[in-house]
């Protein structure tokens, strides 16, 4: 789950002068793009938003190519599909000067193809923003076949990806297989199907990666994540300035391990966002969690649009004690009665002691949605006392 790509589409570009786009055979890729001037910061900066017309390609091997010829300093790249347009886009989508990449709408190929070149080190990370979104990753069965045998030589930088990204952005991605007649004789020892979940183990992965300058890791949607998973994130990655981590809607019927604990992995975080998936309990560890450092603001998680009916005394003495996590259950079946009474006394401490509108909004919104006589009535409804007494 916390291995997956990392990266967004907005390429920029310091100071190009027209001479920058003498044709050459790395320019192709330029007729599909408009450059527009970056606004709204200290140096202007060229944008790249390119279209892929129905039944276009572009291949990010033209874009890179054309990076280590022209590029006279940084620059971003804004790509977006029209039905049936493609791109060809090797992880980890490195380019010489490039900090901001955005992919939208497309079909994307030769995913894996450069898992294990070695020449990729060679080039710098430069990139800050990478945004994948709505996009089907077309997984060719050799290169499946070909990482799986190569497992030892997938380079750290194919591992990790770009140290330097400061916002991810992986949504509604969804994986596809692509068989050719040529893949027929591909033996997955003794697999006879593709089908298998995560063909690089977790443990298979063993470099070091700590993502200093990640802020926001947004991976919401992707519900089949899990089948073709690379996990290019390693269960022994860092993550020391990280403040929102958002999985909405990706089907997860529990908490992931590694989010029950998540002050351990994520001493920074802000927000958690488990919104629109099909949890039924609170499942956090916080028997180590104390009060954060945060002086003005709480931290958040949001589990919005869930089906939870109930939080066990256990958790609800924890969040009363640690005094700065603000749960959101709007929108969740929660049952009403005395199982429910120290939940309540938490939330009724934290409208006192956060006294801004918006949350007292939240807190004030969460609702009964069992017994019937009480539905849609607000936890926090005084005249409901006498349900909360055992």
């Amino acid at each position: 789950m916390l291995r997956s790509t990392r990266l967004r589409v907005f390429l920029f570009l310091n100071m190009l002068s027209l001479a920058d786009f003498a044709p050459t055979d790395s320019t192709a890729w330029l007729s599909m793009c408009n450059r527009k001037i970056k606004s709204g910061t200290d140096n202007a900066y060229a944008v790249f938003h390119c279209n892929v017309p129905q039944g276009g390609n572009m291949l990010f091997s033209d874009i890179r190519n054309w990076a280590s010829i022209h590029s006279k300093g940084i620059f971003g790249v804004s790509i977006i599909c029209e039905i049936g347009g493609r791109v060809s886009l090797p992880w980890p989508f490195k380019a010489n000067n490039l900090v901001s990449l955005e992919v939208r709408g497309c079909a994307l190929d030769d995913f894996l193809s450069e898992m294990t070149y070695s020449n990729i080190t060679q080039i710098s990370d430069h990139l800050r923003i990478l945004i994948i979104s709505d996009v089907s990753i077309h997984l060719g069965v050799r290169d499946l076949h070909d990482t799986v045998q190569n497992i030892d030589n997938i380079t750290r930088d194919a591992d990790c990806g770009q140290l330097t990204l400061h916002r991810m952005v992986f949504r509604n991605i969804h994986f596809n297989r692509k068989t050719t007649e040529s893949d027929l004789d591909i033996d997955f020892h003794g697999h006879n199907s593709t089908d298998e979940s995560d063909f690089v183990a977790a443990d298979s992965l063993v470099h070091h990666c700590s993502y200093n300058d990640l802020t926001s890791l947004d991976e919401s949607g992707s519900r089949s994540m899990g089948k073709y998973h690379l996990r290019l994130l390693t269960e022994n990655s860092m993550f020391p300035r990280l403040e929102e981590y958002i999985l909405r809607n990706n089907n997860f019927s529990h908490v992931p391990h590694k989010l029950q604990t998540w002050i351990h992995n994520f001493p920074n975080l802000r927000v958690l966002d488990l919104s629109e998936n099909e949890l039924v309990a609170f499942e956090f560890d916080l028997v180590a969690v104390t009060q954060g450092s945060f002086n003005t603001k709480y931290r958040l998680i949001d589990l919005r649009k869930n089906k939870i009916g109930s939080v066990s005394i256990e958790g609800a003495m924890h969040l009363q004690r640690i005094g700065d996590i603000i749960v959101d259950l709007r929108e969740n079946p929660l049952y009403c009665n005395c199982r429910l009474a120290d939940f309540r006394r938490y939330l009724q401490e934290m409208y006192e002691k956060y006294q801004d509108e918006h949350t007292r909004q939240l807190l004030s919104d969460i609702k009964c949605s069992l017994p019937f006589n009480l539905h849609n009535s607000s936890v926090l409804d005084s005249s409901l006392d006498h349900f909360f007494n055992c």
